[in-house]
This record gives structure tokens, C-alpha cells and sequence, in this order.
């Protein structure tokens, strides 16, 4: 399976989200929720505590040490916390915070690094998705 299938699923999903917005308020209460959390992404500077150097070693060490099947199968299962995760906190169950939703998060970061030495990596990819998905949100919104 190439990076491309992954974003291609991932977009279909976008697709399903703003589909759900049937009036301007809408997608704009939904793209103002998604501007947030991607001011979250941009902000994460990870790397003042660690190097790529360092992440690229551990995720290269766990493939070798565990292989690549697990480690797929490790990226559905925390692909799959996080969606709990977030469920649970949308539906305000209380042992469930965003400190949780968080690590998920986390969880799944490592993941998908791991997953550009296993497929490739997707940088490319990444731009012309956000080039993509900007050009349409400008379509959607005017």
C-alpha cells in the first residue's frame, strides 16, 4: 500500500466532513475547530528536545526490532485509541481528558513517521494535499 492510498482515505474523510456542512455557519465553525487544532500542529517543535536525528533512529530501531507487519498493525491500534479517545471526549465522559486525547495524539505521530520509512517519505504528498485542500476551502467559502 503506497502513502497515496493512506491520504487518499484521509481525504475522503475530510470530504465526508465538510459534506456535513450544509450552511456556510457550519463549515466555518468546523474549519475554525480544524484551524485550531492545525495551530497546535504547527506550534509542536518537538525537535528543541529531540533531534530528527534521534526520532529517526528509534523509528528505524523499531521497524528492525519488531518488524514491519507489527509495526502497521501497531499504527491501526493506536489510530484506533486515538479515535476512542476523541469519541470519549466528545461525548464529555470524565475520565477521559485532552491530556489523554494528547498522548493519542502522540501515539500516532510516532506512528506515521515510522510509516515514511516503511512506505516512503510523503512530504510531497503533505504539500500538495494542504495546496489541494486550501484551494477548495477558497471555493467553498466565497
Amino acid at each position: 500500500m503506497t502513502p497515496n492510498r493512506h491520504f487518499s482515505d484521509f481525504e475522503n474523510q475530510l470530504k465526508k466532513t465538510v459534506e456535513l456542512a450544509h450552511d456556510e455557519a457550519t463549515l466555518k465553525s468546523i474549519t475554525s475547530f480544524w484551524t485550531e487544532h492545525l495551530k497546535n500542529i504547527r506550534e509542536l517543535n518537538i525537535f528543541d528536545h529531540v533531534t530528527r536525528e534521534m526520532l529517526n533512529d528509534v523509528c528505524e530501531r523499531a521497524i528492525t526490532q519488531y518488524g514491519f507487519e507489527a509495526q502497521i498493525k501497531m499504527l491501526f491500534e493506536e489510530i484506533g485509541e486515538l479515535i476512542v479517545a476523541i469519541s470519549q471526549l466528545r461525548r464529555s465522559e470524565k475520565e477521559i481528558t485532552n491530556a489523554k486525547v494528547r498522548s493519542e495524539l502522540a501515539d500516532v505521530f510516532l506512528m506515521v513517521w515510522q510509516m515514511s520509512f516503511i512506505y516512503g517519505n510523503f512530504e510531497n504528498e503533505i504539500i500538495f494535499k494542504i495546496e489541494r485542500l486550501k484551494k477548495k476551502l477558497e471555493k467553498t467559502i466565497k
